[in-house]
Order: structure tokens, then C-alpha cells, then sequence
């Protein structure tokens, strides 16, 4: 008897466009003069025929509708440019209903000629495991079957009346996802388009609207429950510097204003909690305690505030503030005392983070006395370094941390995993011992020594995934849409359509997926906590995208 896995296995070698052309039931009606003859063949010239027929196939004219159609010997059967005999080693693809599996509303495809699913073929990779786990079904309860790739066949682009998208993965590696956008083809689905470009009228999602207000942006966000906490800043003719912090059901797409002030279309302006307002909301951090701290500054270069907030009521706290005139802790920069100018650092608002035990870290933005990481007590009645390198001959500091010197630019995109701190630096990222504040470089982009792959890395953030064990680096100020996968193991770097969950980087990846087009801008992003552990990414400053990281798959989730 065949087993499982030898189906699986048998299921590798003919194209899953043919599987799925039996299955759709598209040209199929002989007395048709629309279709070609029953079973359809390719349509050919009979002076080339080798440039669209199969190895057994003829192309011969069909009186149907006087066009010439790739034909297969009498007593076989045709399925597109395949040719079936009888006998169990040639059996052509074969459907199986609803009614005879367990799939709601759904059909599916198998073929016993089959070696495995045909999992991106173009890109020459083995078998993911996805198929391993898809339960046995059909009438022969051995046989490996792939679902089709969409979870609503309401929302499917590719049924036979709305035009057949040749799409390897779309039976062959199937989305959770409501609508299939791998395609490049769903011009009229709305969650596969930009969703800076759709009608104001389209929504997906209930609640406040970023798109109500032109000049609002996202940025840095985190994970709380079924929830991504996310900041952003916005103004208007009479409004400077406003920010706000809300919360977006991953669920349901829905938000939420937590705190913070918003401009609602037709009341105006309100604000959510008491207590001292936001000066933009650059970034936003769950607390070990349950608060969300949130770090903002006038302008993306000036000193910070960092404010605790209720996340209930939505009051805020002011926490810390650099350069306060003495009412919290200055982080000094070793200029000495008799030297012309301020004595403390240029802090990167931009590049802050926070651990457990609530201590605050930010990015030394330029000038004296070098690259470094500076630390923030949980009060704000203390500042020291992490880790510190001295440019500066004058400085009456010395090094913080030993180990690689050598860094033209500072540190920024700061992430904490367990004891050890991520830093992006231009096109290098940098790995800081938490306790000894020790330096290594981690993976180049920039001359490709120390890591191989991309040479991009995105300029914002790096967002740590703790499902799959990989480093996230994206975000950019251009319209660049860059999202790279950093292996924590070896530094090797790839764009986000040729890394996979559980195969890791894919070899020969050619981005086979169109995804959805726009500005990731320097929106945030958090990893879903339950299976199969989604991307969600603040993108286009107006909406959250959702990808399926196993399928490269994208919709909008929220806008």
C-alpha cells in the first residue's frame, strides 16, 4: 500500500498550474467556441508547436473555433500539456469535493504522480514542512494532500469566472489568510493594494483612522496580549508635535486611542488620559510592570522625554527628560568643564529601548565623545554608559567596554534579548554584552566580512522574533520598503520574500512574492504570539499590513 509520505514524495514533478487547471473546471465545455476541445489543451502554431506543446502531444486544429490546440493521442487523457494513460504509474490529476473531505467550502487537488507538494519550484528548495502536517484526506485516506490557498473562496480573486492566476503557490503552499495576494493579479481586491491608493471609503477595521489626519505618522510599536501598541505623531495648522499612543486588535484589526491626543474628523481635537502631553510619541515599549513607557522629543534629533502611561486609563507621567535644567539626571559627554558648549549627549530619541528591570537605553547621536549607549535609571535620577568609545583626545572620559572599536557612525535600532544587546550602525549591526558593555560586530552589510548575503539592512529598528530565532532589521525614512532577516547564529542577511520560518534562508530565492506596494516608512513592527506567528507592520503611516511569513502572503489588516 502507498503511504503518506510516499504520496508526498511522489507528488514533485508536474507543474501545480496543471493540478489546479483540473481542478478549477475552466474550459471544459467541448460545444464551447470559447474554449478550445475537452480537455483543454494549450493553444499553438503548428509551424512551432514545441513552444507550447508537451513530449506526446500534437498541435492540431480544432473545428470548434478554427484555432489550433496542443492534442494528445487518442486513448489518453489531456490535462494541459500532460498526457494520461492507464495504469497506476500514470494517473492524471484527480479532484475530490467538499462533500468527500473536511474542508469547509473548499475543493482540493492530488495526483499519485506527484513526489511532493510543489512548493515554490522556481526557487529549487526541498519540501517544507507544511505538507508533512496536512492531514491525509479523500477517498484514500494515505494520499498527502495541499489545501487551496485561500481560507474565504468568497474573497478569491483567482475563481474561474474572475480570470485563472498561473500561480505556483497557490494551491501548492497554502495562505491562512483571507485573500491571496502572492499573485500580482487581484487588481480589484482591496486588501492587496496599497492602502495609501484606496478610497477613503475602504476600511478594514473599526475605530480612530490614522487616514483622517494628512500629516499623521507611525512609528516604533510592541506587543501587549492580542494587541500591537503602536505610537505615532501628527499636527496641524495650529498643532505642533502631537502624539499618541494606540492599541490594534490583531484579531479583528480594530483600534483604539490609549493615550494621547487625536483629531477626529468631525469633533475636532481630544485626548485621551491626564497628565503631561506627549511631545510626539516616537516609540513605545510594554513595561516588565504592565505600564507602556513611551519616548518622544521636539524633532526627530532633540532630546527626549520619556513618559509612563496607564495602559487603562491612559494617563501619563512624565519619567525623565534630557537636557532638564537639572529636575532629572544629564548624561554627560566628558567635555571638559573649561570647553565652550553643553556637557551633555546629542541622545538619538529615535534609538531607545528599555529592559526588564525598567532601565532606559538611548543611542549617542553625534558629536562627543564617541559612539555609545547611555543608560537611564528606572527613576531618572541617574545616568551612565553601557558600552562607550572615546573619539574625542580631550574628553576626560575613557572607554566603557572593550572589544570592536572601529565604528564610523552611532548606534541606533537598539533591541535587548535576554543578555545581550542588537545595534545597528548604518549597514553593520553590533551585538553589546549587557554586563561588561563589550563590543562585536555581528553582521556587515556594508563590505560583507563578517555575515554574507544583502548588502541593504533597514534603517529604523531591529525587532527580535523569539518563535523563529531571527533578527528583524527594517524601517527606512526613504520610500525604500526594506525588511531583512539576520540569522543570530551565523550574521547571514536576506530580504524578507527569500527567508522562511522553518527553512530559514531559501537558496536560489527569486522573490516570488508581489506583496503589497507603498512606504514601510519607519512604522514598527511586532511577531503574533500564537501559531502560525504573523508579521504585523505599521506601513503606508496610515494602515497595519499582515504577512503570512510561511506563505510570503499579504493583506491589509487594519486601516
Amino acid at each position: 500500500m502507498m503511504t503518506r509520505s510516499t504520496a508526498l514524495r511522489l507528488a514533485w514533478t508536474t507543474p501545480l498550474w496543471l493540478l489546479a487547471l483540473a481542478c478549477t473546471g475552466v474550459a471544459t465545455d467541448s460545444g464551447s467556441d470559447s474554449y478550445g476541445p475537452e480537455p483543454t489543451g494549450n493553444m499553438c502554431d503548428p509551424d512551432t508547436p514545441e513552444a507550447t506543446c508537451g513530449d506526446e502531444q500534437s498541435c492540431e486544429l480544432w473545428e470548434g473555433n478554427g484555432a489550433y490546440y496542443c492534442m494528445c493521442p487518442e486513448g489518453t487523457e489531456q490535462v494541459g500539456r500532460e498526457c494520461y494513460g492507464e495504469g497506476e504509474d500514470n494517473l492524471k490529476p484527480t479532484c475530490s469535493t467538499l462533500e468527500e473531505d473536511a474542508c469547509d467550502d473548499e475543493g482540493f487537488c492530488y495526483d499519485l504522480t506527484q513526489e511532493a507538494c510543489d512548493y515554490m519550484t522556481d526557487r529549487d528548495i526541498p519540501t517544507p514542512s507544511e505538507c508533512d502536517v496536512i492531514e491525509p484526506s479523500g477517498e484514500n485516506d494515505t494520499i498527502g494532500i495541499c489545501v487551496s490557498s485561500t481560507q474565504d473562496p468568497s474573497a478569491n480573486p483567482y475563481a474561474p469566472d474572475a480570470g485563472y492566476c498561473e500561480f505556483t503557490q497557490q494551491w501548492s503552499n497554502p495562505t491562512h489568510l483571507p485573500v491571496d495576494c502572492r499573485c500580482g493579479q487581484p487588481f480589484e481586491v482591496s486588501e492587496c493594494k496599497r492602502p495609501y491608493g484606496l478610497d477613503a471609503s475602504i476600511s478594514f477595521g473599526d475605530g480612530p483612522r490614522w487616514r483622517s489626519i494628512s500629516t499623521f505618522e507611525l512609528f516604533g510599536a510592541d506587543l501587549d496580549g492580542r494587541e500591537m501598541i503602536v505610537a505615532g505623531s501628527w499636527e496641524s495648522s495650529t498643532l505642533d508635535d502631537q502624539g499618541v499612543v494606540f492599541a490594534v486588535d490583531l484579531d479583528t484589526g480594530d483600534r483604539r486611542v490609549v493615550s494621547g491626543s487625536f483629531q477626529d474628523p468631525s469633533l475636532g481635537t481630544y485626548t485621551e488620559g491626564s497628565g503631561p502631553d506627549f511631545v510626539n510619541a516616537y516609540n513605545v515599549r510594554l513595561g516588565a510592570d504592565g505600564d507602556y513607557y513611551v519616548v518622544g522629543a521636539t524633532g526627530q534629533a532633540g532630546a527626549p522625554y520619556i513618559w509612563r502611561v496607564d495602559p487603562d486609563s491612559g494617563d501619563r507621567e512624565l519619567i525623565w527628560q534630557g537636557r532638564s535644567d537639572g529636575a532629572f539626571a544629564p548624561c554627560a559627554n566628558g567635555v571638559p568643564e573649561s570647553e565652550v558648549g553643553t556637557k551633555e549627549i546629542n541622545y538619538d530619541p529615535m534609538s531607545w529601548t528599555m529592559d526588564d528591570a525598567g532601565y532606559h537605553y538611548f543611542g549617542v547621536l553625534a558629536g562627543a565623545p564617541g559612539p555609545g549607549v547611555v543608560r537611564v535609571s528606572p527613576d531618572g535620577e541617574s545616568c551612565d554608559y553601557l558600552t562607550r568609545i572615546v573619539q574625542d583626545p580631550d574628553s576626560t572620559f575613557d572607554d566603557v567596554g572593550d572589544g570592536y572599536s572601529d565604528i564610523q557612525f552611532y548606534f541606533s535600532a537598539l533591541e535587548i534579548v535576554d543578555d545581550t544587546m542588537y545595534a545597528l550602525s548604518d549597514r553593520q549591526v553590533y551585538t553589546i554584552e549587557m554586563d561588561t558593555g563589550r563590543r562585536r560586530l555581528f553582521s556587515d552589510a556594508e563590505s560583507g566580512t563578517v555575515g554574507s548575503g544583502t548588502s541593504s539592512l533597514g534603517k529604523t529598528w531591529l525587532t527580535w522574533d523569539p518563535h523563529h530565532d531571527v533578527l528583524w532589521s527594517y524601517g527606512n525614512p526613504s520610500s525604500d520598503n526594506i525588511l531583512v532577516a539576520i540569522d543570530p547564529d551565523t550574521g547571514d542577511r536576506t530580504n524578507a520574500p527569500c527567508w522562511h520560518p522553518y527553512q530559514g534562508m531559501l537558496e536560489g530565492c527569486a522573490g516570488n512574492s508581489v506583496g503589497i506596494g507603498g512606504v514601510m516608512s519607519m512604522g514598527g513592527m511586532v511577531v503574533d504570539p500564537q501559531a502560525p506567528h504573523d508579521l504585523f507592520n505599521a506601513f503606508d503611516d496610515l494602515s497595519v499590513i499582515q504577512t503570512d511569513q510561511a506563505t510570503l502572503n499579504i493583506n491589509i489588516h487594519s486601516l
